[in-house]
């Protein structure tokens, strides 16, 4: 088994957790909880796998950087998508105006 996704390790059972943490070689206290084994298995992820596009990134010469999540004012492509959308309203809003008057455009 490779765990791959931090989202399939919370659906694993503690012995598979515990098998993992061993196939990674991380040490482990052998009388840790399954919640414990399961955050042990999340830190080792996040440490040492990082999504293809990433490393397809780096690898090409380029720099990744993260935005915090929940943080809308921060994420370039929710100022792109507010413009995109301001510009179907208004021009849908004209499209209907047009129309009641029995203008076609």
């Amino acid at each position: 088994m490779q765990t791959e996704f931090n989202s399939k390790s919370s659906k694993l059972q503690k012995a598979e957790v515990l098998a993992e943490l061993r196939r990674v070689e991380m040490n482990y206290d052998p009388n840790v909880s399954a919640v414990e084994a399961k955050q042990l298995l999340r830190q080792w992820q996040d440490q040492n796998i990082c999504a293809e596009v990433v490393s397809m990134a780096k690898e090409s010469g380029h720099v990744v950087l993260f935005t915090p999540p929940h943080y809308s004012d921060l994420q370039p492509i929710r100022l792109l998508w507010a413009k995109i959308k301001s510009s179907v309203a208004k021009k849908y809003s004209l499209v209907l105006l047009l129309m009641m008057f029995g203008i076609d455009y």
